[in-house]
């Protein structure tokens, strides 16, 4: 009975996956990806737009450049630290992000370039299934052992796409500014259902009796449209380059709305319940921190070695999606429901990540490329509610990526394949994951450990629009 209800209360927490301000896990670009994300002082694409507008200007010239990342193996695991030997695996193939992004050069507006980029970021997308049945001794009134069974399934996937214009200008010889504005519409999906059942032992009965049942399913669908801003600064030298870039925080609008729904039936010896809420048109948010990024690029000799440090501010606890009583289009019809019943909460504190990366030239066409970034990752627990309350574990994890692959160029064009490895552990209490309903309780000193693993190819293509100066001058890859 415990194993089983361990099983439907971790993936119950696994139902939303919030991502609140994992803002390191998706990297625009193939090398950008491969370099740890250490892209702010780099002007070798286009893709550059998404880290500091600024440095636009200094790509060798306008062009066009085009990645994607193919997630082909994400898997979680989970099993606990008593010795129940409870264990959740989860695999999961997908595709994502996609990136395009194209520059030119206004007539007549000397020193400036205008970009305009397209990126789909998916954060993640999960479906998790899990099925137990045992035999426990666990009703006194009632001969022999009583059955327990469990099934759960979790699906969940959050996906953001970006279109942002971006405007360069060079200032001296060396310096340049930049600014982007960005469009973001924003989704996040879950459903849950969940089956638990304990019953008489049929070989005592000749039928096999309900003593206890939980039913549940659930679901939410969060839409919303924003707009971004990021700023930048960009220097280069004869052997380095630096830059900083400020992006303000995300303005959400009214344009889209949520729905959710949730039905649970109970059933006991003295006991039957119903409950069904459900609400649309919900008001629904997504917002972002300030965030700043600093860069610092340097060439010594065969070599290429990149850092970016950033910070992003604390974003205060807001509700994502919120179904009050007023909301409730069954107004009561089964079970009345009072105050607030349901919401998806967000929230974080301030963090720190950095990234290094490394260009190694092999070749006149070749060089290796390799990277490391850390994506830390808070959520303020303190603002969550158990009772009302959906939050997504991985909220709160840290995560590293590790990164290799190769870039193949000429003047004109460039190829940039990889891998990229990311980890993240996570060791919590039982209550953390929340019990599905009140069927049994959970012991307290049960300590569960999960640990989140994902191995992804990267693509990536650019074309650059030479003149036959630049064709002859433009100097070669490092």
């Amino acid at each position: 009975m415990r194993r089983s209800l361990l099983i439907g209360g971790l993936l119950c927490a696994s139902a939303l996956q919030a991502q609140d301000n994992q803002y390191w896990t998706q990297q625009h670009g193939a090398r950008a990806a491969l370099m740890g994300g250490a892209a702010v002082a780099n002007m070798d694409d286009q893709a550059v737009l998404f880290y500091n507008p600024a440095a636009v200007r200094r790509v060798k010239s306008a062009g066009i450049t085009t990645s994607a990342n193919y997630f082909y193996m994400q898997w979680l695991k989970a099993q606990d630290l008593s010795g129940l030997g409870l264990k959740v695996t989860s695999d999961n193939v997908d595709v994502a992000p996609r990136l395009l992004v194209g520059s030119f050069d206004p007539w007549g507006a000397e020193g400036t370039r205008i970009s305009i980029g397209y990126v789909s970021n998916l954060y993640g997308r999960f479906e998790i299934q899990q099925a137990g049945t045992v035999r426990r001794d666990l009703d006194t009134l009632s001969p022999g052992d009583e059955l327990v069974t469990a099934l759960v399934n979790s699906y969940t996937t959050t996906r953001e796409d970006i279109m942002g214009l971006g405007f360069s200008k060079a200032v001296g010889e060396q310096g340049s500014l930049g600014i982007t504005l960005f469009g973001s519409s924003f989704s996040q999906r879950y459903l849950r259902t969940v089956d638990l059942g304990l019953y008489g032992d049929p070989a005592v009965f000749d039928t096999v009796p309900t003593l206890r049942g939980f039913i549940s399913t659930e679901r939410g669908n969060v839409f919303n449209l924003g707009f971004q801003t990021k700023m930048g600064y960009f220097h280069t030298g004869s052997r380095s380059n630096w830059g900083i870039s400020v992006t303000l925080p995300r303005l959400s609008t009214r344009f889209w709305s949520g729905d959710m729904y949730r039905a649970i039936t109970r059933l006991g010896p003295d006991v039957q319940e119903k409950k069904l809420v459900s609400g649309e048109q919900l008001d629904t948010r997504y917002r972002t921190p300030w965030i700043v990024d600093a860069g610092y690029e340097l060439r010594a000799g065969n070599a290429v070695w990149a850092f970016r440090l950033g910070y992003a501010s604390a974003v205060a606890g807001y509700d994502r999606m919120a179904l009050t009583a007023e909301d409730d289009l069954n107004q009561g019809v089964l079970v009345p429901t009072d105050g607030g019943i349901r919401r998806i909460r967000s929230g974080n504190v301030p963090v720190l990540n950095a990234g290094v990366g490394a260009q190694f030239r092999i070749s006149e066409v070749a060089a290796l490329l390799a990277g490391f970034r850390t994506d830390h990752n808070f959520l303020d627990r303190s603002v969550l509610e158990d009772a009302t309350d959906i939050s997504g574990t991985f909220s709160y994890w840290d995560l590293y990526h590790a990164s290799f692959g190769v870039d193949l160029h000429s003047q004109r064009v460039k190829l940039t394949v990889g891998v990229v490895y990311s980890f993240g552990r996570d060791t919590s209490s039982p209550e953390d994951f929340r019990p599905v309903g009140d069927f049994v309780q959970l012991d307290r000193e049960l300590r569960l450990r999960t640990s989140y693993n994902q191995l992804g190819m990267t693509f990536g293509f650019s074309y650059f629009v030479l003149g036959q100066a630049e064709d002859r001058a433009a100097p070669s890859e490092p």
